[in-house]
């Protein structure tokens, strides 16, 4: 069967209609994907070869929910297919695929194989369902859906969904999406549509242009004749119809722009969402966004500032009102003014550094090290206004400036002197974050170990836990301080037995000496011991079978942070006698743990046999969106081991109503795996 160029797969959002109790189901597709699909039973063949009648895929659904099996698919018929055979299967297709009391995959298979025959077979008997009169008829959603998968196949049905547009309220919206999907061919009819008296009628019509991918000129200059309309609904719309249209970014920007000071807070919300999906392309937007910044809105306030980062050095302007806004309300802005000063450039990120305000030293001194990875001419004025900034008299300051240079790593090796002096700061925070800058830099390690075991030895607990988890980040190169490490698993304190235990997982098998002392641990009180020292045995003493026991406890845990640190646990050092662990926490009640559960088993590398079916099994019956996109992210991780989940990722990745970070995902994943 010739396969055919573009093929649109399809998405569904299903609404329950008020009081009929029917299922209607919008679904719709991206012009973007095309895909080159297999044949499908009883599909009208493309081309000269005969095809098979579709079989009956009904489901019979009893009171306790229990599906029978479907009939056997119907004998494949000799001789040439002929136009009267082609249109008994497209109606039985479609009383499958539109039909009551049919399966989910029998109505997928049936929509695929509809997709395969010729249009102008298939249309007239979709409309026939789409356009039924009876408001209780089922299946016109589904075949509405259809019509939208089809795109520009479909146009021949146009002048039935211009009818419905003016005629049906209840299907107004399905056909301006329709008409969108079928796309350049459509849209005069929804320009016609934008001229119309009637609101209703306009608003549907903004709907069909929002959906095209590529709106032409035409299109576009129609909407923004509406961003100036009296109705503020229409207003809105308006903009919300140019979400696609960033090839004409150059007319959009400066109209959308002045509904920054629309009276509708609706409106303005819906423009600064556009110009936020704009980015850098909103740069004429600047003088608008400025006064936006202080909008009764915070939504809109802080929207301004995210914009005016992702606009980037066209907006460096606007360093001195952001520092301003922040130092004013840290509170407000903390979540948005940071970033947009680091979108900026290195150069308004030092500005805010260098600031009068402890508040916005402390919450933009954590972005320097990036800005400096991203930009190294910049590396050497940020290690000295950092180091200045270890001299400030908040706590705050002193502590991640201390941080920032740990970041730095020998970058920072000129802030050493200053760090050391530091570890002896009247604030345990401080001196921990010096400590591990110090460490970080290379600069006078030995001096570092002293005082970090003599801390962990003989300070208070809050300073005992800082000291474990310190050595902890210096890693292997804190070798000498194992014993007192041993030592401190056997702390009164929970937090010391916890981080003392982190600590010698983080030196792996130099810790090797410290093996029966974990596993004196094992029986711990604490359950968060438990996992920290069971963890810590399989880094300092691979494979750490002596945790076999607890880590088999542990997996079935009621507190939902043992089992994900479990899982995220022997992800970091995975091995065969944990895979089965793990594969059993793709089961887990838990999103959060599911999801850990796939990142570590990403980390399995040379367990494919087992991990991939497993992975695909849960992709199969998965339904949350970041939990799917964890799972193949982690069938990518395994390559070309992961083929057996090539069919599952096609359907993600042509799937046009998916999450479009996870359509993506599911084509990397196909390309690393093919």
């Amino acid at each position: 069967m010739r396969a055919r160029a573009a093929l649109l797969a399809a998405a569904l959002v299903a609404v329950i209609a008020a009081g009929g109790g029917a299922l209607v189901l919008t679904l719709w597709a991206g012009n973007d994907a095309t895909v080159d699909p297999a044949p499908r039973p009883g599909a009208a063949p493309r081309g000269p070869e005969p095809a098979a009648a579709p079989r009956d895929g009904r489901r019979h659904v009893g009171a306790a929910g229990d599906v029978t099996a479907a009939a056997e698919p119907a004998t494949e018929p000799e001789g040439p297919v002929t136009r009267g055979q082609r249109l008994r299967w497209i109606r039985e297709w479609m009383e499958i695929a539109c039909g009551e009391g049919y399966a989910w995959k029998d109505r997928m298979e049936a929509q695929r194989a509809l997709w395969e025959f010729d249009e102008a077979e298939s249309v007239p008997i979709l409309l026939e369902w789409a356009t039924n009169p009876d408001p209780e008829a089922p299946g016109w959603g589904w075949a509405m859906s259809i019509l939208q998968s089809l795109g520009p196949r479909a146009k021949s049905a146009i002048p039935a969904m211009a009818r419905l547009l003016r005629r049906d309220e209840d299907r107004a919206w399905s056909a301006a999406f329709t008409l969108g999907r079928i796309g350049s061919a459509a849209v005069p009819t929804l320009l016609e549509a934008l001229r119309d008296e009637d609101a209703a009628v306009r608003n549907h019509g903004l709907e069909g242009i929002g959906a095209l991918v590529a709106p032409p000129r035409g299109a576009i200059d129609a909407v923004l004749g509406l961003v100036g309309s009296d109705d503020a609904d229409v207003r809105g719309r308006a903009i919300g119809a140019l979400y696609r249209a960033r090839a004409h970014a150059a007319v959009i920007v400066p109209v959308v722009a002045t509904a920054l000071s629309d009276p509708d807070e609706g409106v303005r919300s819906q423009a600064m969402m556009l110009l936020l999906m704009y980015g850098a392309k909103s740069a004429p937007a600047v003088p608008a966004l400025h006064d936006a910044l202080r909008d009764d809105s915070m939504f809109v306030g802080e929207t301004a500032a995210r914009t005016l980062g992702l606009i980037g050095p066209e907006a460096r302007g606007e360093t001195d009102t952001l520092v301003a806004l922040l130092a004013e309300d840290p509170g407000r802005w903390r979540g948005s003014i940071p970033g947009a000063l680091a979108g900026l450039g290195p150069a308004a990120l030092l500005s805010a550094v260098a600031s009068d305000s402890a508040d916005v030293r402390a919450l933009t001194i954590p972005l320097v090290p990036a800005a400096v990875k991203a930009d190294g001419a910049f590396a050497e004025a940020a290690v000295t206004a950092l180091d200045a900034a270890l001299a400030s008299a908040s706590d705050d300051v002193r502590s991640a400036a201390a941080q920032a240079l740990g970041r730095l790593g020998p970058t920072a090796a000129a802030a050493v002197p200053t760090l050391l002096r530091l570890t002896d700061d009247e604030n345990a925070r401080v001196r921990r974050a010096a400590l591990i800058a110090a460490a970080r830099t290379g600069g006078a390690r030995d001096r570092v170990l002293d005082v970090l075991v003599r801390e962990l030895t003989e300070g208070p607990d809050v300073a005992r836990a800082a000291a474990a988890e310190a050595l902890g980040e210096i890693g292997p190169d804190a070798a000498a301080a194992v014993d007192a490490l041993a030592g401190a698993v056997n702390d009164p304190d929970v937090s010391v037995r916890v981080r003392a235990a982190r600590a010698l997982e983080a030196l792996g098998p130099v810790a090797v000496t410290a093996t029966s002392a974990l596993a004196g641990r094992l029986a711990d009180d604490a359950e968060e011991v438990r996992l920290a020292v069971a963890v810590a045995l399989i880094a300092v003493d691979p494979p750490g079978l002596a945790a076999r026991d607890t880590i088999g406890r542990l997996r079935i845990s009621n507190a939902l942070s043992i089992r994900r640190g479990l899982v995220e646990g022997l992800g970091r050092h995975p091995g065969a006698a944990w895979v089965s662990v793990v594969v059993d926490r793709l089961d887990d009640r838990s999103t959060a743990v599911r999801i850990a559960a796939a990142q570590s088993l990403a980390k399995f590398g040379g367990h494919a046999a087992t991990v991939v079916p497993a992975l695909a099994a849960r992709l199969e019956r998965e339904r949350g969106t970041a939990t799917r996109f964890a799972l193949v992210e982690a069938l990518a991780r395994h390559g070309k081991a992961s083929a057996e989940a090539v069919p599952l990722l096609e359907a993600i990745a042509t799937n046009a109503g998916t999450w479009m970070p996870l359509r993506n995902s599911a084509r990397d994943a196909l390309a690393k795996i093919r």
